[in-house]
């Protein structure tokens, strides 16, 4: 192994809780097992007094074998008995953290606007809102966030989810209403790329341009405003079928056809979502309670 491949391996090594150092060792035993420690320091380039530290650090951790004879020659562990333990210890203190914070109160929806700062935060939210939606999602996405969701769209559909999804290259998805943007390459060439916007149940958004890479994160955001999230279901559901209708316009669609898509897409204006029948029924049932006491107190007036 070439000082340059040991380098290459050293971060995604480090991650399963090795030092830069025990990192290096490991990897050059991973190819020239059995070595002394002297033998691995000079293939490594590193100071020997450290390296012998790191050896023995490496032995504790369960991935390198010394002999016992004076020669105290070095044997790396083979890689898929240290990631299955890797595997094993970081399962572990998953499920610890799970439990501990399972007891912990969630703080309540807030009517906040928050920044997302990575791609990994917008797509793992993006995921995170197909999954959990209940009622209707709405997307809107170009050609790379598109190709980043689509399964988590299918099997969001495979729940029976209304969704709607307006892309701008063509695309087919079963049980999806999929709107091919017509102006899509013009809309690609003015925007210098990706969006990435979703709504779902009319209740949680998130709006993300990210670069022309698809991971760059110009601007991002995500909320749960019950008027954000509302008035942006209302306009993507437009938008989308405005797009549909100009198709059905340039192919001359019969009238009967264009009232039953108009019918087909009712379902995802916001009125029609689930957390706005929710949050209507919950400021029902309070203006019932407050309304006896209004009325008792209009009565006191003179």
């Amino acid at each position: 192994m070439t000082p340059s491949a040991i380098a290459d391996c050293i971060e995604p090594i480090s991650a399963l809780g090795f030092t830069e150092l025990e990192a290096a060792a490991y990897a050059y035993l991973v190819q020239h097992s059995p070595a002394t420690g002297y033998r691995i320091a000079h293939g490594i380039g590193k100071p020997i007094a450290n390296t012998y530290k790191a050896i023995e650090s490496l032995a504790r951790k369960g991935a390198v074998v010394v002999e016992q004879t004076s020669s105290r020659l070095c044997r790396a562990v083979p890689p898929d008995e240290v990631l299955e333990r890797a595997e094993h210890s970081f399962r572990k203190r998953h499920n610890a953290a799970t439990r501990a914070l399972s007891l912990l109160p969630l703080a309540g929806q807030d009517a906040g606007v928050y920044g997302l700062t990575s791609r990994d935060q917008v797509f793992d939210r993006a995921r995170r809102l197909l999954s959990q939606a209940r009622g209707a999602v709405l997307l809107d996405l170009f050609p790379e966030p598109y190709a980043e969701l689509e399964a988590d769209i299918k099997a969001a559909a495979a729940r029976g989810l209304a969704i709607g999804v307006q892309v701008y290259e063509p695309a087919v998805l079963d049980g999806v209403e999929t709107v091919v943007k017509a102006s899509g390459a013009a809309v690609q060439r003015k925007w210098p790329g990706q969006w990435l916007n979703l709504v779902a149940d009319g209740a949680e958004l998130v709006m993300a341009f990210l670069g022309e890479d698809g991971h760059t994160v110009h601007q991002a955001i995500w909320s749960q405003s019950p008027f954000l999230c509302w008035a942006y279901q209302s306009a993507l559901a437009g938008e989308l079928l405005s797009s549909r209708l100009e198709r059905a316009i340039d192919e001359r669609w019969p009238a009967k056809r264009v009232r039953d898509t108009i019918t087909r897409f009712a379902k995802f204006r916001a009125h029609e979502s689930v957390r706005y029948q929710d949050l209507a029924a919950r400021r029902r049932r309070a203006s019932h309670r407050t309304a006896p006491a209004a009325a008792r107190a209009s009565r006191k007036r003179p």
